[in-house]
């Protein structure tokens, strides 16, 4: 073999390898034109929900009209806290009615639910200290608390914001008997009792792979086309972007009472999706309601489109 067969020889081997690369790099081209869509982003895969969780309030307060099952607490940290509310509402001789008989000190606590409104009421426990020596709160009647988030640190009661008021007649379980079971005649509830003082607005928290400016204020705005609210006249979104990572929420009034469902709701809301891609999803999502299997999540995300799911759901 001479030294020009050579050379042809090296240059036929050369372009036939780069003739097989480019059909492997040809050959998977379809495969990736011919790959689905990726489906249609939703509030959900970028953020998680924040302030899903009941917010306890308590209070060191008084139970008045007793009938001789009352007592004179004891020294403590609660007892101090008592006589300083007292002092401060300009109750005269605040010993000799904590002495009284027909008084007792009592420990109020409640929960506020989440996304709880200002003016909302909700049901407080009262129940008498250990080491008491009152033995039933029965026909008692507390006086106004003021219900905050509270906690004992080096020996005395710390307390946060104003949260709440409660005041209310205590009922305690009928069959309990004050002789045989002081700890359940000792217990009672206000129902209705409370008062919420500071609505609680719920959140949103993007991910960390997805915590910037652009995706705080893309989730906000998803979330306002589909949620709006009237405040003194004038309609505003739910949703506001507060930081690079967190969204604040208010509850729409549709969804006052099924905070959980309405939180699901907004998570399945999509980002950003054309008519025709929006077309081709309720589509799909029709289909979806016939299984059980898909059936709620469906049921779900067609509710977060609005009025186009309307007629989805009626027709499953």
């Amino acid at each position: 073999m001479n030294r020009g067969q050579a050379l042809l020889l090296c240059l036929s081997i050369l372009l036939g390898g780069c003739a097989n690369w480019n059909m492997l790099s040809r050959s998977q081209s379809p495969d990736e034109e011919d790959s689905p869509e990726p489906r249609t982003r939703l509030v959900g895969d970028l953020a998680v929900p924040f302030g899903l969780y009941p917010v306890r309030v308590e209070a060191v307060a008084l139970v008045t009209g007793l009938k001789g099952t009352g007592s004179d607490p004891i020294p403590s940290p609660q007892r101090a806290a008592l006589l300083a509310e007292m002092q401060a509402r300009g109750v005269t001789l605040p010993n000799t009615v904590l002495a009284s008989p027909n008084t007792a000190l009592a420990l109020v606590r409640g929960w506020l639910r989440p996304g709880i409104q200002k003016g909302d009421k909700f049901d407080v426990e009262a129940r008498i200290p250990g080491r008491s020596e009152t033995t039933s709160l029965r026909d008692g009647y507390l006086l106004e608390a003021r219900l905050k988030e509270m906690r004992i640190l080096g020996g005395r009661v710390c307390d946060g914001h104003l949260l709440g008021l409660a005041e209310g007649p205590v009922l305690v379980d009928p069959s309990a008997d004050e002789k045989e079971d002081q700890v359940l005649s000792g217990r009672g509830q206000v129902l209705g009792g409370g008062t919420c003082l500071k609505s609680r607005s719920l959140g949103l928290v993007l991910k960390p792979d997805h915590q910037n400016v652009l995706n705080s204020a893309r989730v906000a705005s998803a979330v306002n086309k589909r949620f709006c609210r009237t405040q003194k006249g004038i309609k505003i979104g739910v949703a506001t972007a507060k930081t690079d990572e967190f969204i604040e929420l208010a509850v729409h009034p549709r969804y006052k009472d099924d905070i959980p469902r309405y939180v699901r709701v907004v998570r399945a809301i999509a980002l950003r999706e054309s008519a025709t891609e929006k077309m081709q999803r309720i589509a799909l999502l029709e289909k979806q309601l016939a299984d059980p299997v898909t059936a709620s999540t469906a049921a779900l995300r067609l509710e977060a489109l609005g009025h186009e799911g309307v007629e989805p759901l009626l027709r499953a």
